[in-house]
């Protein structure tokens, strides 16, 4: 039955590309890999692994804005080779010695992030991630080296 509503390319992308999830910890979104920006915003991601971009190299901006994330994983970002800019914004970051890394990492790359802030444990709460001095991030009293 015609709609009568001409398909656009975008449609046909996201009807001709699988569902993806996330990562483990969340539900699937439609990627349409060939695009180069990732909107996921508001989308309850909990968690973001090593393996959740996969294939995604041409992406050059990501936003994770307003998600669930508290945890992402070392090497996340690894296989986004052209990203610019990626929104970490207004997710509740626990920043412990699992997120040591994305510390260094956003201090490091030239990748725009606009500057997440840890939200636990209470003595980081607000402060730029990248700001977090390496012992700061510790896991049940251990420092991260």
């Amino acid at each position: 039955m015609d709609s009568g509503r001409t398909p656009s390319s975008a449609d046909h992308l996201c009807h001709s590309v699988p569902m993806f999830p996330i990562s483990p910890c969340s539900r699937s979104v439609c990627l349409c890999v060939c695009l180069h920006n990732r909107m996921l915003r508001s989308n309850q991601i909990g968690c973001v692994d090593n393996t959740t971009f996969t294939g995604l190299s041409s992406v050059r901006l990501l936003s994770l804005y307003d998600n669930r994330i508290s945890t992402i994983a070392p090497g996340a970002f690894t296989t986004l080779h052209s990203l610019s800019t990626i929104n970490l914004l207004s997710n509740p970051y626990v920043c412990d010695c699992h997120l040591a890394w994305l510390g260094l990492w956003l201090k490091k790359t030239r990748v725009v992030s606009g500057n997440p802030r840890c939200q636990k444990p209470a003595f980081l709460k607000e402060i730029p991630i990248q700001d977090v001095a390496n012992p700061d991030f510790t896991c049940d009293g251990m420092v991260h080296t």
